[in-house]
């Protein structure tokens, strides 16, 4: 099974837990409340600006925790891993043969895949403008966030066959890059009176402003890339587990 669809099954299985988890709430707790929720999702990602030069469209996993208060501020902070096989940039080019595969260390022609690789942490202020009376806490979510965001190339040779891109030069070919990244999404977010089906569904937009993390780029034998804009629009679902506190307020309505 390829990795994509190990992790995607592997989704879809603690979603699930998640959802069947869910705390069921009685009557007196319909009113908005202070509370920790736990979240895990799934997304798509768009590259634009430079990024686009590097790399195609992605998905990603995303995980986090937050604060959301009785008066619907949000404290949160997320964790995401984006993965993709559309690499623009072939890292390779020097080592590839007329047929473009490899020579390996037997003297036979091996193939390496080029896969787009990232990561991203970030704490975020947001917002549930209300539109409902009997659940207080769901309705239009804004967030706005920073952190830091890094991408790179995996060369992906199972067999380890390309002795030119391992070893001591395992890492220099993967164009790491990272730098300050900001956030802002918009969406929708539901949490049900009765705690079975919670989730918040949307638009996420990221500019990262980057540098190289490698001195040099033996492809170009160029020295390490500054000034780059790394930007990503993409929409994601994300499944939420409330667990409430005792603090509670009057109820909310907009």
């Amino acid at each position: 099974m390829q990795p994509s669809l190990k992790l995607s099954s592997t989704f879809l299985l603690l979603a699930l837990a998640f959802t069947l988890s869910g705390q069921k709430l009685p009557e007196n707790q319909l009113q908005a409340s202070t509370k920790w929720i736990a979240k895990m999702g799934m997304g798509y990602d768009k590259p634009i600006a430079d990024l686009a030069d590097r790399f195609g469209s992605n998905l990603n996993f995303h995980m986090g925790l937050e604060r959301l208060s009785f008066n619907n501020w949000i404290f949160s902070t997320d964790f995401t891993y984006r993965y993709g096989s559309d690499v623009r940039e072939d890292v390779l080019v020097n080592f590839r043969l007329p047929t473009g595969q490899f020579l390996s260390i037997d003297g036979l022609p091996s193939d390496a895949f080029l896969r787009s690789r990232g990561a991203s942490l970030r704490f975020s202020l947001g917002k549930i403008i209300s539109l409902h009376t009997k659940s207080p806490q769901s309705g239009i979510r804004i967030d706005v966030g920073a952190g830091l965001l890094s991408h790179y190339i995996r060369i992906q040779d199972e067999n380890q066959a390309i002795d030119q891109i391992f070893g001591e030069y395992e890492n220099v070919y993967d164009r790491l890059t990272r730098g300050f990244a900001i956030t802002e999404y918009i969406g929708y977010q539901y949490l049900s009176t009765d705690g079975f089906l919670n989730f918040n569904i949307g638009f996420e937009f990221n500019q990262a402003f980057t540098s190289g993390v490698r001195s040099v780029d033996f492809t170009t034998n160029n020295t390490r890339q500054t000034g780059r804009k790394d930007f990503l629009n993409g929409f994601k679902v994300t499944w939420l587990i409330p667990f409430y506190s005792d603090e509670q307020g009057e109820q909310i309505y907009y």
